[in-house]
């Protein structure tokens, strides 16, 4: 299980900072499709992003956990984070994350296998074989079957999404409140643990 502590967040933050955004803007501006980050006209689709990103929460601890009711009461807990104080360190760095992945696997790469390939469906799942493989090389916790499986499916749904919309900023938002969410449940989980004297798992 990951475990995302703020001390060690807060000493990323810069390098994340420094790294993510000089990256994300040269392969934007490098690979050059404007139309996917000039075009706004989704904005108002904004809280149906959101919420496929609390439900993307559940789906996942639907498929890693196999519990349906585990699940369900996951889905209503994703959204205590409102009202719970958490951290601007780990949104930014929640966001940061999610801002290099979707410029590198759905911007780039998922447009240059429709480009080259012309067949949506293969450079969808490609493009998810590439993200669920590259965590798996930089993730221990992405080292197990159901993981690996979540990765890949989750990337499938946002690569989709990414064709469908023809817009970079669905995907991201997505991403970026799926990996908020699930580290500010990770965090509370773990200091509900060791208040416990459960220890972390």
């Amino acid at each position: 299980m990951n475990i995302y502590s703020l001390k060690k967040e807060k000493h990323k933050l810069s390098l994340r900072y420094l790294i993510v955004i000089p990256s994300s803007l040269f392969l934007l501006f490098f690979f050059r499709r404007f139309e996917q980050i000039t075009d706004l006209h989704l904005w108002y689709l904004l809280p149906t992003w959101i919420l496929l990103a609390h439900l993307s929460c559940a789906v996942s601890n639907l498929i890693t956990d196999r519990s349906f009711r585990a699940s369900r009461h996951l889905f209503r807990s994703t959204f205590l984070i409102y009202g719970k104080r958490t951290s601007v360190v780990h949104f930014q760095s929640a966001f940061l994350t999610s801002l290099l992945e979707e410029t590198i696997f759905r911007y780039v790469l998922l447009n240059l296998l429709l480009d080259r390939l012309g067949h949506n469906f293969l450079a969808v799942v490609l493009t998810s074989v590439a993200f669920a493989v590259i965590h798996l090389v930089f993730n221990r916790g992405s080292r197990r079957l159901l993981p690996c499986l979540d990765l890949f499916l989750f990337s499938i749904a946002v690569s989709v999404l990414n064709v469908v919309t023809a817009s970079f900023y669905p995907a991201l938002i997505i991403h970026g409140m799926r990996n908020y969410i699930l580290r500010v449940l990770l965090i509370r989980r773990d200091e509900q643990d060791l208040s416990s004297g459960g220890g972390i798992v």
